[in-house]
């Protein structure tokens, strides 16, 4: 924790200090100097118009004198000199003051500045050395500095390091996730900011959880549905070596064709349901719902029916055209038709209709119906009604689960309720 605290003092006092002492520089060379130096000029003006008032009452020959005595009140090498020698190191600008009457200013070696002004009516100047320089002090300036930066470590520090604790406590709870123990949780931590990394991170963990548990219940259940098939397989297997009946053989092998055709139908399925459940692209097109309806009517007339009768209630033609997926659409239609079948009494109504800014198609029966509180597990992978477990009724299990997965495809949900024929009434929307 240490050496992290140091690396973040460091990234953010160095970068402070620079823009500081540079700021300080600033303000020293371009608002503290430039204001400084003009306080200079007007004090030299001042100074140079009381000794010009002097030499004006005395002869030329007696000037030199005269600026002697004027040393005490002007201290800085008070002289006078050829207005050529004066000129021949000044800035343009300052000549410029200079041609004005005003007090200039000419470089001169060792950091020195000879301030100057003209003599009315001879070739001189009256001018003086100065040494030009700001009333801040720079040392004192980083003095301050370094008090601030030496103030502001503990402040940093009590930030600092409960911040870093609550790091290193989701570095420990990723590190716990990622051995597989689910228990552990980041909702201790304190920080703010901190907080919305430890709620993703338990977001996060709970969705894996969920999702472990969801792949051991799918092995488990494809477990469960192979193991009857494929028992039956090498029990007719077994029974065909021992046989001499061709009768018997004929049966057999039959029974055996079945079988295959279940584990295909079984395989098939899952395939489908593993597709849509890793799948986020489909292909929207504009569909009549009418004919996606009866494309499925007439799937589902294929299936041995024992007397039971589909029908389609009619559709208004402004709600007929729709954009979805028509071939995953279809499939999960058949499946609600397929699944009705299995429970209806004598008969199946397929319906739609515009709603809350959805589409919804609804398969009803006159079956039984569905008790409220097993409703929401038949969207389960081999989930069926207690009463239903035969596969003769009931199928793999798989149905109603690639009705959802179709749903979520397409941004949409999947509903049950009471059938107005008595029975269930399953319901896509989207």
């Amino acid at each position: 924790m240490g050496k992290q605290f140091l690396r973040l003092y460091l990234a953010i006092m160095i970068p402070v200090v620079l823009l500081l002492v540079a700021g300080n520089y600033v303000s020293d060379e371009f608002i503290t100097g430039k204001s400084f130096v003009e306080q200079v000029r007007v004090s030299s003006h001042a100074r140079y118009a009381w000794s010009l008032k002097r030499l004006e009452a005395i002869p030329q020959d007696q000037w030199q004198p005269t600026l002697d005595s004027a040393r005490r009140f002007y201290p800085n090498g008070l002289r006078i000199q050829s207005e050529a020698s004066a000129l021949k190191d000044s800035a343009p600008e300052e000549i410029e003051r200079f041609k004005n009457g005003e007090v200039a200013f000419a470089s001169m070696p060792y950091g020195m500045t000879l301030a100057y002004q003209r003599l009315p009516g001879t070739p001189l100047v009256i001018g003086s050395e100065l040494r030009l320089s700001t009333s801040n002090s720079l040392s004192g300036y980083l003095y301050l500095l370094l008090f601030a930066a030496i103030a502001a470590a503990p402040v940093l520090w009590f930030w600092f390091r409960p911040f870093w604790r609550d790091l290193e406590h989701l570095s420990v709870v990723t590190e716990q996730i990622g051995a597989g123990n689910f228990a552990v949780s980041g909702s201790s931590v304190r920080s703010p900011t901190v907080k919305t990394f430890a709620a993703a991170i338990d977001q996060m963990s709970m969705r894996i959880r969920e999702l472990i548990e969801a792949q051991k219940r799918l092995t488990s259940s494809v477990a469960h549905e192979l193991t009857t098939p494929i028992a039956q397989l090498v029990f007719a297997l077994e029974m065909m070596k021992e046989t001499r009946e061709p009768e018997r053989a004929r049966a057999l092998s039959e029974g055996m064709s079945v079988d295959l055709k279940e584990l295909e139908s079984l395989v098939a399925e899952l395939l489908e349901y593993a597709r849509l459940e890793h799948t986020a692209v489909f292909e929207p097109e504009d569909t009549s719902l009418s004919e996606l309806m009866r494309q499925a009517i007439e799937s589902a007339q294929l299936i041995p029916r024992l007397e039971k009768t589909i029908s389609q209630l009619p559709l208004a033609s402004e709600f007929d055209h729709v954009r979805c997926d028509a071939h995953q659409m279809h499939r999960a239609v058949f499946n609600l038709v397929r699944n009705a079948l299995s429970y209806a009494r004598s008969q199946v109504v397929l319906s739609a209709e515009r709603r809350d800014d959805r589409t919804w198609i609804h398969v009803d029966d006159d079956g039984p119906g569905i008790p409220e509180a097993q409703r929401g597990l038949l969207f389960e992978p081999f989930e069926r009604l207690d009463e239903s477990r035969a596969r003769h009724t009931g199928g793999h299990g798989l149905g109603l689960a690639i009705v959802q997965q179709v749903a979520k495809l397409h941004g949409g949900i999947t509903r049950i309720e009471r059938s107005p024929l008595g029975g269930a009434r399953v319901s896509i929307a989207w």
